[in-house]
């Protein structure tokens, strides 16, 4: 992992916010519209997510606390796991 990944700039972690509130509101849109799911997002996710805003663990594993690669991340603004953790919940 290099340095870049394992410290996120505020900057980068506000745009990430905002990507995380369109994703929830095209999520709800869906949900409205009788979809559960819409282009892979689910709710959970989705609310698992958005809770770094309560407690700054954003880009952070919830399986292990390493950081998630800052690359995966924009790919992926939901991710709650860095890729090395996938599937070991």
């Amino acid at each position: 992992m290099n340095a870049s990944s394992s410290r996120l700039d505020p900057a980068f972690i506000r745009r990430q916010h905002q990507r995380l509130m369109e994703l929830r509101a095209q999520l709800r849109r869906a949900t409205r519209a009788g979809e559960a799911e819409e282009g892979g997002l689910n709710a959970q996710s989705q609310n698992e997510a958005h809770e770094f805003e309560e407690d700054a663990t954003y880009g952070l594993s919830d399986v292990s606390g390493r950081p998630i690669a800052k690359e995966r991340l924009e790919a992926m603004p939901e991710a709650i796991d860095a890729v090395e953790d996938t599937g070991k919940k």
